[in-house]
């Protein structure tokens, strides 16, 4: 399997799993939260994206650009998460 149809099944499971999580969970957001946190995106971010970027080196700017966006998008979501988290436990 290439890296890309690594991404593609990774994103496949994400969708099945987000549909499961929503019809049976009693809180799905922090299931969700969790779930591309300590899942998803860190086989992206240790895996996938230093695959990505050791392939095609310095040699596509703007390919290592949109890596990098998506690594952000990632520090991002985990941010958003603990947010979320704190908020939460503040309102019981």
């Amino acid at each position: 399997m290439n890296i890309i149809e690594l991404i593609m099944a990774e994103h496949a499971s994400l969708r099945l799993h987000f549909r499961f999580v929503r019809e049976r969970s009693s809180d799905p957001r922090f299931e969700l939260e969790d779930f591309v946190r300590n899942y998803h995106a860190k086989v992206e971010d240790e895996i996938i994206f230093p695959a990505l970027k050791q392939m095609i080196g310095s040699q596509n700017e703007q390919l290592i650009r949109v890596i990098s966006r998506l690594e952000e998008d990632h520090r991002l979501i985990a941010m958003t998460g603990e947010q979320l988290k704190v908020a939460k436990l503040q309102s019981w």
